[in-house]
């Protein structure tokens, strides 16, 4: 390709030029400048010999702030580099050199549009009052990242941000009776399944549990705390005689990429202490044939609560308790337990079920 496409293409669009074919191109200081004007972004696949370029990294900054964790290191400690970077994007401010989070100016410009970019300020600023009341007014949650000398001024909110993978939902139970009569009955005759009985999987009538997860037992670390075990919910089979129960049970398992946030203030003005934070969790202990095509076995905790120094956290259970996923996966099993063994006779895979 020559520079003349290559400088069409990167007009046109920035992105496009991590994609150009030959290396010489993301060397040339035009093609390059050209590229981070239109997508600042760019700046990540130019050679590195043009991320020292103070021209290219102003121009990069300046349309996308963000972009500053690509220079060179020498540029993270000039300061109009660094101030461009952070008046578009304030948490830019991770960014930069150490020296320029000791800046003030550059500190106030980053605090004013996000509060909470105060955690990347120098601990020097953190204790200045005049730093903090301007990133607390902003956003209350800046409060936690503010010196200990200062927390008494302000209401002190701890934020948690969880991801995991998977989370979720898994639902489980006994089918009665009558749902085990008509179970069978499609069963012996291979015909599909009546809607009924997928139906529980989503009723309500069976137990069920939803969040993000963790690993490990009680009193054991979790993502943020301590793992604790929800008495009153049990994804198991219930045993008789030390021997799971014989029936025929339904497991539903609901799964993705998942995320939950949520903030509460901590009453005392002190550190958030971890070891207070109680994940409310719920152990799933299936039989080991059961797998989730994506996931595998459901080796893992539901955690469904938190408590901070034995209270709920007010904030989770008004608004933070919504997962954000990025599509579920589910998976509906029907197994039988039977002369002390599992066996399973229908699953289910994002709609598409079949009798074993």
């Amino acid at each position: 390709m020559d520079k003349k496409k290559a400088l069409e293409i990167v007009q046109a669009s920035g992105w496009e030029f991590k994609n150009l074919p030959d290396d010489s191109l993301k060397k040339d200081k035009e093609i390059v400048l050209a590229a981070v004007k239109q997508d600042g972004s760019a700046l990540e696949y130019a050679d590195a010999s043009l991320k020292k370029d103070k021209e290219i990294v102003l121009e990069a900054v300046k349309a996308s702030g963000y972009t500053l964790q690509y220079a060179d290191a020498s540029l993270k400690k000039d300061k109009e580099i660094v101030l461009a970077a952070v008046k578009q994007y304030a948490n830019a401010l991770e960014y930069a050199d150490d020296s320029l989070k000791k800046d003030k100016e550059i500190v106030l410009i980053a605090v004013k549009q996000y509060g909470t970019t105060l955690e990347y300020a120098d601990d020097s600023l953190k204790k200045d009052k005049e730093i903090v009341d301007v990133a607390v007014q902003q956003d209350d949650r800046a409060s936690q990242y503010a010196d200990i000398s200062l927390k008494k001024h302000y209401k002190i909110t701890k934020e948690i941000y969880i991801k995991t993978e998977p989370g979720g939902r898994v639902a489980f139970g006994k089918l009665d009776k009558t749902q085990e009569e008509l179970f069978y009955k499609n069963y012996s005759k291979k015909e599909d399944i009546d809607e009924s009985l997928l139906y529980l999987a989503n009723s309500g009538m069976i137990a069920e549990c939803e969040g993000v997860i963790n690993s490990g037992e009680e009193g054991e670390e979790g993502n943020e705390g301590i793992i604790v075990f929800e008495k009153d919910i049990l994804i198991e089979i219930p045993k008789k005689n030390n021997e799971y129960e014989e029936g025929l049970y339904l497991t539903y398992l609901s799964l993705s990429k998942v995320s939950i946030q949520f903030e509460f203030e901590i009453k005392d003005k002190k550190e958030f202490d971890p070891k207070q934070f109680k994940e409310i969790s719920v152990p799933i202990k299936l039989p080991n044939i059961i797998e989730h095509e994506r996931y595998r076995h459901p080796n893992f905790n539901i955690v469904i609560d938190y408590l901070y120094k034995d209270k709920p956290i007010a904030e989770f259970q008004s608004h933070g308790n919504e997962l954000v996923d990025r599509g579920y996966d589910d998976q509906i099993i029907f197994f039988e337990v039977k002369d002390g063994k599992t066996k399973i006779l229908y699953s289910s895979y994002n709609g598409v079920g079949k009798f074993i």
